[in-house]
Order: C-alpha cells, then structure tokens, then sequence
C-alpha cells in the first residue's frame, strides 16, 4: 500500500526495521552509488527530481510494495495534472522529456533497490516512455539562431573587446556556456593556436551548493580546436592584456581571473549588443545551434560537425533540423520560380 512521504529525504537515514526498506533508503544509496560513476550535475539533477516528484509519493513506501500498475497511475497523473508557474495563474503541461525523465528517475532508484537484493524484479521496467507527437516551434526562443550575416552585423556592435572576443568564440567554436566559462589560460596553446576542452562550468547543479569547474560529461565532449585566426588575434591581445595583472596564473579561468565569468555577465552583454543593433536576441545556447546551422550551410559532414562541437551526429542533424526552418519554403520557391500563377 503505498503511503505519503512525510520525511525529509536530506536530513533523515532510514532504519532497517523487520528487513522492511523504504524508497527513500534506496535513493540514498542511489545517490552514493552514482556519484562515483557520473556527472555530479547529472546526479544532482536526478535527485532533484526525485525530491521533488517520486518521494511525496513513494518515498516511504517499501520497495516490495511499489507495483507497476501504481507507477503508471502516478505518472499518468503526473501527465495529466501538469502545473503551475510561479505566476500562478498560469497553468503548464509536463514537456515529454520531464516526463520521460521522471520515469527514468524511479527506474534507476528501483534499480539500485534491486542491486541491494531489496526487491527481486524493477517493476518501472515496463514502464513505457512518451513520444513527442508535437510539431516543433521554429520560433521558439531555444531555436533562434543567427546565419553568418546576421551575426555579422550583431558583433559590430560589441563595444567590449573581451565580449566581442567571448561572443566570436560561441558562435564560430560552438562551445557550451559551461565550457567557456570553465576555460582556463593553461588551456589555451597560442603558439600551436589551438583550445582544450576538457572542463565544464557547474552552477547550482552541486549538492554543496558552490560552483566549480568539473571534467566534461562524456568522452566526446573531450576535444582540441584550432583557433581561427581573427579569434587567435584577440585572444593574443587579451592575453597581453590579462597577463600583466597582479598575481596571474596559468590556471586563472580566461575571462574571469580566480572566479569564473558569472552567466549573467554573459546574458547582460548579450542584451546590450542586440539592443544596439536592433536585432531579435537569441539566447546563448542559440550560439551554439549558429555555429552548427554555419559549418552545415558550408557543407562540413554532420559527423565532422559533432566532433567539433563535441556532440553527436544524429544530435546535430536533430538540432540543424529544428533551428533551419527556411527549409520550409524552398521547394515552394523552386515551384514558384518555374510556374508562375495567372
């Protein structure tokens, strides 16, 4: 019988009583197991959701009792119920990804009770995920992003040098916020002109609450770029720029100095610049869809493009088919060069 989570998943151990274990006991080894094979984000993220949606539910159910009949209802429920934003008047649908996440949630806890020897079978393993039957919004503001020109006539208008230099890497590189940010001097060779990535940027994604620069999620986020030459220009000149202030270092992040370039410098610059050039703004992450949506239009192979932005292909053609809508029209176009109504 399952029963309403009372407890605080942060501040209680559960006992082992009559070899009864709780979801919420399962979870806490979860998060022990995992951190020392995953992401700290990753595992964060998971616990997250947990808190948030498995535990006011199962949490203190015995694993022994949770059946899939009872998850399917509570993840139903879940779908159906959707919720409200902060602005309460406003009522949201669950995106197919939290709920696909969700499930994969408790899935993973069950898992882990399974590893234990709690329970003999995952009863989440037949558990079916949600397709995404949506129509995917071009205009949505994840999918702006900017063709060469536009960026073009964006970039005039960065008066910073360093904001200049900082938007010209995102949008030419296609590196992540994260990795930027976590981009350190000693990663930077500009006799060879080229970039290591091998860090990540983690802000409010750590279970102590403080930001620090991690080793990247997965291998092929691992990469060397070779730096362009207008960016390689730049960096020269910052670098004599930077290199004179007391107490410099090697290991100083490129552009912050001991602390890392907060993201909402990143976000300010990016307003200013698209003010000033009365241009649509679209939001950093869209630089990296610019940089994909580019090296695409000049004919690089998908599977060249994801191993310079450190991705996947098929997550390339994924993200090249939602940010390029004028693909729309062009056979319309084509048909209307050649036939003319009367």
């Amino acid at each position: 019988m399952t029963t309403l989570a009372v407890s605080n998943f942060d501040q209680v151990r559960y006992p082992i009583i009559n070899n009864r274990h709780t979801l919420n006991e399962a979870a806490e080894s979860y998060k022990d197991s995992a951190l020392r094979h995953l992401h700290e984000s990753t595992v964060f993220s998971r616990i997250n959701y947990y808190k948030n949606h498995v535990e006011p539910y199962f949490g203190n159910s015995d694993v022994t009792e949770i059946t899939t009949l009872e998850i399917e209802n509570w993840i139903n429920n879940i779908a159906k119920s959707g919720y409200l934003t902060r602005y309460k008047q406003y009522h949201r649908d669950y995106s197919v990804d939290t709920l696909n996440r969700l499930i994969s949630v408790i899935y993973s806890i069950l898992d882990q009770a399974k590893t234990l020897g709690w329970i003999a079978n995952n009863p989440a393993i037949g558990i079916k995920r949600y397709k995404d039957m949506s129509i995917p919004d071009p205009n949505h503001p994840k999918f702006r992003f900017y063709t060469y020109k536009q960026f073009s006539d964006y970039i005039k208008h960065a008066k910073n040098p360093k904001y200049k230099l900082i938007f010209e890497i995102l949008f030419f590189m296609g590196l992540r916020s994260g990795e930027l940010r976590a981009l350190a001097w000693e990663d930077i060779d500009l006799s060879k002109k080229l970039i290591t990535i091998r860090k990540t940027m983690n802000v409010d994604k750590t279970f102590d609450g403080k930001e620090k620069a991690t080793l990247c999620k997965t291998k092929r986020s691992n990469r060397i770029l070779s730096i362009p030459d207008i960016i390689h220009k730049e960096l020269i000149d910052y670098y004599k720029e930077q290199s004179v202030k007391e107490g410099f270092k090697g290991t100083w992040y490129t552009f912050g100095d001991t602390i890392s370039l907060h993201p909402k410098y990143l976000y300010r610059n990016n307003v200013y610049i698209s003010r000033r050039a009365k241009m649509e703004r679209i939001n950093i992450h869209g630089f990296r869809h610019s940089c994909v949506s580019y090296l695409k239009s000049k004919g690089v192979p998908a599977i060249e493009i994801a191993a310079y932005i450190g991705d996947r292909e098929d997550v390339v053609n994924k993200i090249y088919s939602h940010v390029d809508s004028r693909y729309i029209y062009k056979i319309s176009d084509l048909i209307n060069k050649e036939y003319k109504y009367s």
